[in-house]
């Protein structure tokens, strides 16, 4: 009975005295990182082809996360969301930010942070074949679907109304199986809606059949037996960046198509990137190394401005790959606009130069577009329309918000009201929107090169 108590009273002085198990946020904040799971894909996460630029919504949401945390982001490369999942369930990391699908499925395993955005699921066919309109016309057709999403899930319920219906799911990732159905590896499959965007800017022939009823939310997962030190910073986090309006802005950024989807256009431009491109890639990396610039942003803005011709001559006397005017070109060094070279490195100084002059406080990615519409229209026109912004009650450091002003530059009710008078605001934003598509082909088109 005596050895016992004193037993008792050893097991009692361990149990007081034993350090406790640190914390998910002091692990993190130890070893001065977050490891983070990441989806190689252009609304997740992307490198350049040189390594040296990052981005992509949740990449970019994360990353903003661990600036708040004073840590490093570990990216870890998730194939999949099933292999996203199993990293969590493995603590192999402290956080999914892969948009992962909420369903009901994988409550027992993850813990999921508020939904940040949604998406619809669509069937997704090659142009040739016969178009899905319905849940009948997936009987028969080879239908691969990415595992452990909702689309799997929607199309269980879909079974119970058509008993044959039948498909196979795969780890594979969605990306690859959009490309499987473009190279007529299967005929169907079944994407998230931002997702099937993305990639028919570099398989143009890929078509949408029909979407399921109901979206698709989206948000970061969780180890389910985590502590809540990590969750509950996340929570504050999220909160704080969706009521200044970052979250919406970011996420407008990555997911909003600024335009209806054009495909004379984008197999124009896809052949270009074949033929063309090579002869001034070497240059735009170069040259965006230089100015600590994207390469694809560069190559993009060329696009826009020649559709990558060094020889380019415009009614107005602007020439060259990157269509310099007489007077930016003489500032900025370029004595012949003609010299493909010269003309990029002029360019880049150019935006480089504009980026600057936007006020520090403006962030990514409203800073890049309201540099573009200055490339376009002039920075004096920019902030006339800045300033009628913040005027009327918008915000004149975001993009959406200041798109509409310039948009009311040309009219005369306006622009009076302006310093510098008329302007014709409507190409400064059609330019944007033209930039910004090509641009973001590039980048599908480095993540697709690097499945």
């Amino acid at each position: 009975m005596f050895l016992d108590l004193i037993s008792a009273f050893v097991a009692g002085l361990i149990t007081v005295y034993l350090p406790a198990e640190p914390t998910s946020m002091e692990r993190i904040q130890s070893r001065g990182a977050l490891s983070v799971a990441v989806r190689l894909h252009p609304n997740s996460y992307y490198t350049s082809a040189v390594e040296t630029t990052v981005g992509g919504f949740d990449y970019e949401l994360v990353h903003q996360l661990a600036d708040s945390l004073g840590v490093r982001v570990s990216a870890k490369i998730a194939q999949s969301a099933s292999h996203a999942k199993e990293m969590l369930r493995d603590n192999r990391t402290d956080l999914a930010a892969t948009g992962l699908h909420v369903i009901d499925e994988s409550l027992p395993a993850l813990r999921y942070a508020p939904v940040h955005g949604s998406s619809r699921s669509v069937v997704v066919y090659r142009q040739g074949s016969r178009r899905p309109r319905g849940p009948e016309d997936l009987v028969g057709r080879r239908l691969v679907v990415p595992a452990g999403t909702a689309h799997a899930v929607a199309l269980g319920r879909l079974k119970a109304g058509h008993p044959k219906l039948a498909w196979t799911e795969r780890d594979d990732g969605a990306l690859k199986l959009l490309r499987g159905v473009f190279d007529g590896d299967h005929d169907l499959t079944v994407a998230d809606s931002h997702e099937f965007s993305d990639i028919r800017r570099v398989y143009p022939e890929l078509r949408p059949g029909f979407e399921f009823a109901g979206e698709n939310r989206l948000a970061w997962g969780f180890p389910r037996d985590a502590d809540d030190s990590l969750f509950f910073e996340t929570l504050v986090f999220l909160n704080r960046m969706r009521s200044s309006g970052r979250l919406d802005s970011l996420r407008d950024f990555y997911y909003r198509q600024p335009n209806r989807f054009d495909y004379v256009d984008a197999r124009q431009f896809l052949s270009h990137v074949e033929v063309r491109l090579p002869r001034y890639e070497r240059m735009f990396k170069k040259t965006a190394s230089m100015h600590g610039l994207d390469w694809r942003l560069i190559a993009a803005v060329g696009y826009q401005e020649s559709h990558w011709n060094p020889e380019a001559v415009s009614p107005t006397g602007v020439r060259g790959l990157m269509m310099l005017t007489q007077v930016t070109a003489e500032h900025l060094g370029v004595d012949d606009r003609l010299d493909p070279g010269q003309s990029i490195r002029g360019g880049a100084r150019y935006l480089r130069t504009l980026l600057d002059k936007i006020p520090d406080r403006i962030g990514e990615p409203d800073r890049t577009w309201l540099a573009l519409a200055a490339y376009n229209i002039g920075y004096g026109h920019l902030e006339d329309a800045r300033v009628l912004t913040q005027a009327n009650g918008g915000d004149p450091d975001r993009w959406d918000d200041v798109r509409q002003f310039l948009l009311l530059k040309e009219k005369k009710k306006w622009y009076k009201k302006t310093r510098r008078g008329f302007a014709r605001g409507s190409e400064a934003v059609y330019y944007v929107e033209k930039v910004r598509r090509y641009y973001e082909t590039l980048i599908s088109l480095d993540v697709m090169a690097k499945l």
